[in-house]
């Protein structure tokens, strides 16, 4: 699914982890979108923020409430959500995803930190030191949702280059120090995505149905989604998504 709005991704993000609580069925959502760079809560307590923001003047922008700090998404990454109808540990939620992209890819895939990439965390997804994805994952009640983002093709250093900028732009404890060099695409070493995938895709049209019959979730959500972006605000004209 390609979303033009990073927004309605998460938006749909939160209303499947209601939707598989109530359905008990595990499945995949796999999305790309247009160029944005999706920050985190602690990106935003960044100071200069405004002036960091202004470094990315080729992507919208979006702030997410799960952990993790910034990441790029657009064309040639993809995002991959695995929706679980329980709250297994957070290793073995992990791990599943894990075992979702190493099947779809040649490559032996490890996981592990990849110091000085960009969101870096435990299961970051490399090869030959090089990442190629980030994994994070957020929990409801009696539902998980484990995500990654993939890099498959497309000029992942400088995706880091851009990211390295807006964290360098100011000193700041809390900016992270950014090496583009870390960072790669499959495509790199001429590697292309299986599309193989042990559990199903979500049916679309009965999420819709769903959504349709349960309009006060939806509201609620989107207001929740609505009020954080309006807390982050308008940096030289250019809007938060």
């Amino acid at each position: 699914m390609y979303y033009t709005k990073v927004n309605d991704a998460f938006l749909d993000t939160e209303l499947m982890l209601h939707y598989v609580a109530e359905k008990k069925t595990p499945f995949l959502h796999e999305w790309t979108s247009a160029p944005t760079c999706i920050l985190g809560q602690e990106d935003t307590q960044l100071n200069h923020f405004s002036e960091r923001c202004a470094t990315l003047q080729d992507y919208d922008l979006f702030v997410r409430s799960s952990g993790g700090r910034a990441v790029i998404s657009e064309p040639g990454v993809l995002n991959l959500s695995l929706f679980l109808p329980d709250t297994p540990s957070i290793d073995t939620a992990y791990e599943q995803l894990y075992l979702c992209i190493q099947k779809n890819c040649n490559l032996p895939l490890l996981a592990g930190e990849v110091i000085n990439s960009y969101c870096p965390g435990n299961y970051d997804i490399h090869y030959q030191g090089k990442k190629i994805a980030g994994m994070s994952q957020k929990r409801g009640q009696g539902a998980t949702v484990v995500m990654a983002y993939i890099s498959l093709y497309g000029n992942q250093q400088k995706r880091g280059e851009d990211l390295q900028h807006f964290y360098s732009l100011a000193e700041d404890p809390k900016a992270l120090t950014i090496h583009p060099e870390t960072m790669a695409s499959l495509s790199d070493w001429q590697e292309s995505w299986k599309y193989d995938y042990a559990y199903p895709f979500i049916d679309l049209t009965d999420f819709q149905s769903w959504v349709d019959a349960h309009p006060t979730i939806r509201n609620n959500i989107q207001k929740r989604l609505d009020f954080r972006q309006r807390q982050v605000g308008d940096f030289y004209g250019k809007s938060i998504s």
